[in-house]
């Protein structure tokens, strides 16, 4: 079964709880009712009472348990961490070489990227139910290939954006645009004034993915994989 899939069968399964919860409590309230003399309705204290709270209760519990398994959330990555991230990016580079996408590899992105940015504090895992299912790092470092970009904001506000990845399994599940709204937005709270990024034009995803996000096109960059293109969106 794939994430997609798991995660709308979670759904569906949240929303029948939710209709049998709220019958149930109904049922409870009607009950409630009826043995105050309030409303002239009769059932019996099992079928009006026990069954009914237990159903609530089990609702309240799945509903809890659903928001619970497909909250994201994102945090600092701190000491301990470099295993899971680099397990996340291994995962990544062998889904890319099987798409045909010669971007990553062996020398990059690797260990010691993940512990520099662990020290500057500028990697952030993206977890989901606990499970990290992505990462990103936003920080001021450019390569000396940006100073040939066409950017639009020119001023020394802006941030740069690396390394975002889903992990495999998660992907085609609207991760990355999420990722890439809270990003923007803890851009702002910082007070940058734009973001750029590097992407790969032999990586139509990634492309598309920052497009629709609202970034724009700055110019060309030629690293050791060949040619990106650095993309620009302000704030």
């Amino acid at each position: 079964m794939n994430y997609k899939t798991n995660l709308k069968l979670k759904k569906y399964n949240m929303i029948l709880w939710s209709f049998l919860g709220g019958v149930s409590f109904i049922v409870l309230i009607l009950t409630i009712l009826s043995l105050t003399g309030v409303m002239d309705v009769i059932f019996s204290p099992v079928m009006g009472i026990a069954i009914p709270a237990i159903m609530v209760v089990c609702a309240c519990n799945q509903i809890r348990s659903y928001f619970v398994e497909t909250m994201i959330t994102y945090e600092s990555a701190g000491e301990g961490v470099q295993d899971e991230v680099l397990a996340l990016f291994e995962a990544v580079k062998k889904s890319m070489a099987e798409q045909g996408i010669d971007q990553w590899d062996e020398a990059y992105p690797d260990a010691s990227d993940i512990s520099s940015d662990i020290q500057d504090g500028t990697l952030t895992l993206v977890r989901q139910g606990g499970s990290l299912v992505a990462v990103y790092t936003l920080n001021r470092h450019q390569d000396n290939a940006y100073k040939f970009g066409s950017f639009k904001d020119n001023s020394d506000g802006y941030l740069v954006l690396h390394r975002l990845c889903v992990h495999p399994y998660n992907q085609h599940s609207g991760i990355a645009t999420a990722a890439l709204k809270h990003i923007e937005e803890e851009a702002k709270k910082e007070g940058a004034s734009s973001i750029r990024l590097d992407v790969f034009t032999k990586n139509p995803r990634a492309v598309k993915l920052y497009e629709q996000a609202g970034y724009e096109y700055a110019g060309d960059a030629y690293f050791r994989k060949g040619k990106f293109s650095l993309m620009e969106k302000v704030l």
